[in-house]
């Protein structure tokens, strides 16, 4: 903190320059920007002191080099009437004493302000605010261009809402309608080429689905002299239904419904978000994308339906050219379908990977073409990798069917590349509501006209805090593919016929081979051998690699082929998939609901006072800022928390006075905690590995630690057992998280999670016990087969490797304070609830021994286990009860090959594999599972 004596004297002197100045000036009102204020943006909430900021003070920022004495600052213009500047400035004018004396004061005058100005009382070192949005280390190319484009984190975060029409040197008018005006400047003309029904119908991708079609329905017991008849008449139907299809489908982008829709949405925006706030730097940087002609591909995380039109939004105030947007065709309703479409939305089928949607080959083909041809035609293009809003707070695993489509447009030579951005919006407060009712088991009401319009009325009447945009980096879909270790050959397959049945590639493109790029002036990208999924260049050494035993996050299986695709190209999407959420996740800005949500929520859930609420969010702020990660807030903690409080209400965050204090505490009744979990759960992904290790090491211990507080008990803890514990666990939530990207190495982060907990003095390693000194790969040229013992030997003790790389096991001494332990149990209920709920499926689950069941009875099922296990207070975390990670331990269930489900008029039946039809398998499966719950 700064000295209350070193504050007041700075005031007390700018008092005495305040008045010297409107002395000598005889100014009745002073600039506006001639003030000692306080910096928010500060990242401990110091005071900054500034000095003059008048518009004569011209003086260079950041240059504290006091002005010499020989010469006057070379800032103000000193207007004394009866001298010329140059005589002022060499001292050789004669004049009265009198003048003279006011003109020296004068001169001192301005040198006292040029010192303050240039050197203030004291300074204070500014922690620069995270930088976001950066190219992964695994794309050399485009991180070399994103970094050799300027600063990308010099420049600050601005309101998109706070326009230069509404500055006062602006005339009346234009301030009076400063968004109207500030609409009408920007260009929005930008060319939209028109991409007609007969160009699409045309190409032979089409024909050929129309010739499946057709064949799969004329009877097998049609005369032949009339099959020719039955196929024109089949022929002259199926390609009538694609004309209705894709009028329904397409985008229709209209320059003056984007400029209207722009003001409109200012005037709605402003009403309902103090701000919308996105950085300089990644806006530069999309703009410089824009300029090379290459699609922009826009990838955002789906939170909001506001989603759909927040983005066009932004680059409408940026100037860039409109994307297409993938929208659901529940969301083409009266004239809200209009003005989605008109703003470049696109209206799809939200279930493609179902059987019914599978079946329908015309259809997948048309969605193909449509995408693959508006991506050849220059048309930027916005998706959601989730495939829906997220119900749960923290990202979705990402779905395969429409980057399957973008990667098989490069691959067939449609498109030459493409920039991929991926996105992160964060909101205060969602304007969505609530997934309450879809989380307890209840189904989705659909949308409609009057209930958006019902909607749109209640929620103009609600502030909803602030909203946060961040965009990573651009990088190369070509440079992605080529870097991939998975040959063209295996991808466009014999088994891949919509890959091959390109039959326009000389006209339009040609098949691309991974080891050859179009343009070699483009992107050179050499690729050395090397194990790793994604090959690391030669002179990139800090460049990750995988290396381990994969354990790659699940993803969804659908795609617009079907079943035609290889096993490579699936991979491929996948891996490009998660990469994509991985990026988009940590480019996220944590909103001060998030905060408050997830202190009350797993450090303090019985209650805390305000001075121990803020210093815990100031704690966790600054532990994020630490991680890299920024947050959408400033200010000080108390009014951080407040304001949180007061978005959340007093549904989901209850204040009461207890012995005269006031509490906060959170509300933890169904269904309640489950909104409230929701604001917390964004923080999952920050820390996932950190609560995975502490889980982990509270599962290996068969002890209690908070008896051993403070103390040097003697418990100790292998470092091959935490592991191996860990990647476990790690397995157990592949459908919950994506824990690394897939050119990274999750045993590393796991390693980076207990080094943590040995900073803070929890573990502290044993050399005695251990076998050596370091469990770790010395040198640039290690075996990369061999990087971990627990993966690579059954037996961690042996001496894996040569003299200079070795790795060996680690023990570790537990040393439990209340602080560390503190830490601990926060991370620890991270989990719990998601680990109760699995526990209670895997329960669930010995109802049906023998037996199918729906799954959306099975989730029932395993609710009503939970509401009787939360009554008997066995379980404490009510949020367990949600819907989606009960259907996640399904899918973990499914991979395990613990269930198998099968398609039976539309609903999906579970039934137990053979090795788990027993009550005896399933105990001993639930028992592995109750072992992590602490």
């Amino acid at each position: 903190m700064i000295p209350n004596s070193q504050i007041d004297n700075g005031r007390r002197f700018h008092q005495d320059v305040m008045a010297v100045y409107k002395e000598r000036f005889s100014f009745q009102k002073l600039p506006s920007n001639f003030s000692i204020r306080q910096k928010n943006h500060c990242s401990d909430g110091a005071t900054e002191l500034n000095g003059l900021a008048h518009s004569n003070f011209a003086y260079k920022q950041n240059n504290y080099r006091r002005p010499s004495n020989s010469c006057r600052p070379s800032g103000p213009e000193v207007r004394l009437e009866n001298y010329s500047r140059t005589e002022r400035m060499q001292g050789s004018c004669k004049v009265p004493s009198k003048k003279h004396a006011e003109a020296q004061r004068e001169v001192a005058l301005y040198q006292r302000l040029a010192v303050f100005k240039y050197q203030p009382l004291y300074r204070l070192k500014v922690q620069r605010r995270p930088v976001h949005g950066e190219v992964c280390s695994c794309l050399p190319y485009s991180r070399g261009v994103s970094e050799s484009a300027g600063a990308w984190g010099e420049l600050g975060h601005y309101n998109i809402l706070h326009v230069t029409t509404s500055d006062p040197s602006q005339h009346w008018f234009t301030r009076y309608c400063c968004y109207l005006v500030h609409c009408s400047r920007l260009k929005v003309n930008f060319p939209y080429p028109a991409i007609s029904n007969q160009v699409i119908l045309e190409d032979d991708r089409i024909q050929t689905a129309v010739d499946q079609v057709v064949n799969e329905s004329i009877p097998e017991d049609l005369p032949v002299e009339k099959r020719a008849a039955s196929c024109r008449s089949l022929r002259t139907m199926q390609l009538a239904r694609a004309h209705r299809i894709l009028n329904d489908m397409k985008a229709a982008i209209s320059t003056t419904l984007i400029r209207i829709t722009g003001y409109v949405l200012f005037k709605v925006f402003s009403r309902l978000l103090k701000s919308v706030v996105v950085h300089k730097g990644q806006l530069e940087a999309i703009q410089r994308a824009s300029k090379k002609g290459t699609p922009l591909i826009f990838v955002p995380l789906h939170r909001s339906h506001v989603d759909y039109l927040f983005v066009t939004w932004v680059l409408f105030n940026c100037q860039i050219p409109a994307p297409i947007v993938a929208a659901g065709e529940n969301l083409n309703m009266p004239v809200f379908g209009a003005l989605l479409r008109g703003t470049g939305g696109f209206f799809i089928k939200r279930r493609l990977e179902s059987n019914k949607a599978r079946r329908d080959v015309l259809y997948r083909a048309l969605l193909q073409c449509y995408m693959s041809h508006s991506l050849h035609a220059g048309y930027n293009l916005e998706f959601f990798i989730e495939g829906g809003r997220t119900r749960t707070g923290k990202p979705a695993m990402p779905k395969g069917g429409l980057l399957s489509v973008i990667l098989d447009a490069y691959l067939s030579g449609m498109l030459d590349d493409a920039m991929i951005v991926p996105i992160a919006i964060n909101y205060d407060k969602l304007v969505d509501g609530n997934f309450i009712r879809e989380q307890l088991g209840q189904s989705k009401v659909p949308e409609s006209f009057w209930g958006a319009v019902c909607a749109i009325c209640k929620v103009l009447s609600t502030n909803y805090g602030q909203s946060r945009i961040d965009f990573g980096a651009p990088f190369s879909l070509k440079e992605f593919v080529q870097l991939s270790r998975i040959p063209v050959a295996q991808l466009a397959a014999s088994g891949t016929t919509l890959l091959s049945n390109f039959a326009g590639a000389a006209s339009k493109g040609h098949h691309r081979s991974l080891s050859s790029p179009v343009a070699a002036s483009h992107l050179t990208v050499q690729r050395p051998p090397s194990i790793s999924s994604f090959a690391a260049p030669a002179s990139s050494s800090d460049v990750p690699c995988t290396t381990d035993t994969q354990l790659l996050p699940a993803m969804s299986n659908s795609s617009l082929f079907g079943t035609e695709l290889t096993d490579e190209f699936r991979e491929l999407v996948k891996k490009l998939g998660q990469h994509i959420v991985f990026d988009a996740e940590r480019c996220q800005a944590m909103m001060s609901s998030n905060l408050v949500a997830w202190v009350v929520s797993f450090q303090h859930r019985g209650g805390a006072t305000l001075p121990l609420l803020s210093a815990a969010v100031h704690d966790l702020k600054t532990l994020l800022q630490q991680r890299g990660r920024d947050v959408g807030f400033t200010g000080d903690s108390v009014d951080v928390v407040k304001h949180a409080v007061r978005l959340l209400g007093p549904s989901l965050i209850r204040t009461e006075v207890r012995d005269g204090v006031t509490v906060y505490s959170p509300v933890t009744c169904l269904p309640n905690v489950i909104e409230l979990n929701y604001y917390a759960n964004a923080l999952l992904p920050v820390f996932a590995i950190d609560a995975i290790i502490a889980v982990s090491l509270q599962s290996i211990l068969d002890c209690e630690l908070w008896p051993y507080c403070d103390t040097e008990p003697s418990i100790t803890v292998e470092l091959d057992k935490l592991m191996k514990r860990s990647l476990r666990l790690c397995e157990v939530f592949a459908h919950e998280f994506v824990l690394y990207a897939p050119c990274g190495n999750l045993s590393t982060r796991l390693l980076d999670a207990v080094d943590r907990l040995c900073v803070i003095g929890f573990l502290s390693e044993n050399k005695s016990l251990s076998r050596s000194l370091s469990r770790r790969y010395h040198g640039a040229s290690a075996h990369q087969d061999d990087f971990d013992s627990w993966q690579v030997t059954n037996e961690p003790c042996d001496v894996v490797g040569n003299e200079n790389n070795m790795l060996y096991t680690v023990v570790y001494n537990v040393l439990p304070t209340t602080a560390t332990l503190s830490c601990l149990t926060t991370f620890s209920n991270m989990l719990t609830p998601l680990l109760d709920a699995y526990c209670s499926t895997v329960e669930t689950l010995q109802a049906i021994v023998g037996t199918k069941i729906p799954e959306k009875e099975l989730v029932a099922k395993t609710q009503l286990l939970v509401r009787e296990r939360l009554a008997d207070e066995s379980i404490k975390f009510g949020e367990c009860i949600a819907a989606d990670p009960i259907k996640n331990c399904i899918k973990m269930l499914e991979s395990e090959q613990v269930l198998q489900s099968s398609q039976q008029d539309g609903d999906k039946l579970i039934n137990l594999t053979t090795p788990y039809n027993s009550l005896e398998a399933l105990v001993v499966l639930h028992d592995s599972l109750a072992a992590f719950r602490v």
